[in-house]
């Protein structure tokens, strides 16, 4: 029997069970954190710690796993894993596992961002709220539709995807099954992929090349802002922008003013930068009923990895990094930054 502490209340009950089931002991959340909870005498017998790609580095600093000793590793439900980052040296120093779930929720997470993708090139919203205020067919409204000029369909634009990684693929082959062309940019050129997919080897000349730019990447300290002003520019008037990494690739800011100065068509988001809080000026674009005028913004609350399947996906991936560590074998998933402890 293994101590597994999970360090989030939004970790499904399921994945509990499960580890449950199997005989572990499991403890956690503790009220005000892990280091709470061991300054209030909790167990520090932890052997194993599941958390989320959100949260709070705090809960896996060196200052609170040095209170640990019999720690082995720590579990990332899901495929974005940034607050593991601060402790890599640590984890390096003690030869403890980090894992995270790659694969298991990219094709949710893909399914996603054609939803955005769709959405907000051909007005969804607009058009939702245009029909809901009953301007359909009043000669009165500001515009006799919720667009004056017809959007162009997705066969008639290029994606540019920025990290053609498990997600950017799924993207890459739904875009195609629309009939999109197909660009990337990625820290380098793929031999393993359709030939017809046209290579870039920075955001700017993929922004410069595409008509929607996606969002596709693993987000770190390497790639914060990454999508800055200039690139948001180059995609130009007619071009939208979709994310569904993180919302520190892309510099929000810029992005409010780019879209306000109509510099960019429109934008669908998934991810903000210091979510769950969104710049109110974001908040505010695309709501006007002025047709052509106004940037068509789609704004969703981090919910491209939510579904059924990806749930089940990303918490059998937790569970078999445990067991397998458990059992002697070693991690299954290491994050990449680890991989030489697997050797």
């Amino acid at each position: 029997m293994a101590t597994i502490y999970l360090a989030s209340g939004k970790l499904p009950s399921q994945l509990r069970q499960q580890l449950e089931q199997l005989g572990h002991r499991i403890i956690g959340p503790y009220e005000g954190g892990l280091e709470a909870g061991l300054d209030a005498g909790q167990s520090d017998n932890i052997e194993y710690i599941v958390t989320v790609g959100r949260a709070p580095p705090s809960e896996v600093s060196q200052t609170v796993l040095s209170r640990l000793p019999h720690l082995k590793l720590v579990s990332c439900l899901g495929s974005g894993y940034e607050c593991f980052l601060p402790s890599i040296d640590y984890f390096k120093l003690k030869g403890i596992y980090a894992t995270h779930s790659p694969n298991a929720n990219s094709s949710c997470v893909a399914d996603q961002c054609l939803a955005l993708l769709l959405a907000c090139t051909r007005h969804i919203v607009q058009g939702d709220l245009f029909v809901r205020a009953q301007l359909w067919g009043n000669p009165h409204s500001i515009a006799a539709t919720p667009t004056t000029k017809p959007p162009r369909g997705l066969g008639e634009l290029k994606i540019g995807i920025l990290g053609l990684g498990a997600i950017g693929l799924k993207v890459a082959k739904r875009a195609a099954a629309f009939e999109m062309q197909i660009g990337y940019c990625n820290r380098r050129k793929r031999n393993d992929v359709d030939p017809e997919y046209e290579y870039f080897s920075t955001p700017l000349a993929l922004a410069e090349w595409c008509d929607v730019f996606a969002v596709c990447l693993r987000a770190d300290s390497s790639t914060y802002h990454i999508v800055d002003r200039s690139v948001l520019e180059a995609i130009g008037p007619a071009g939208f922008l979709v994310n569904i990494s993180r919302g520190v690739a892309v510099d929000e800011r810029a992005l409010v003013e780019v879209l306000k100065e109509k510099k960019l068509a429109g934008c669908g988001l998934d991810v903000f930068e210091n979510e769950p809080k969104v710049d109110e000026e974001l908040l505010n674009l695309g709501l006007e009923k002025t047709g052509d005028l106004s940037p068509s913004v789609v704004l969703a609350p981090h919910r491209g990895g939510f579904s059924t399947i990806a749930r089940r996906n990303m918490c059998q991936a937790v569970v078999d990094n445990i067991q397998s560590v458990y059992s002697g074998n070693g991690p299954l998933t290491l994050i990449p930054e680890l991989k030489k402890l697997a050797l």
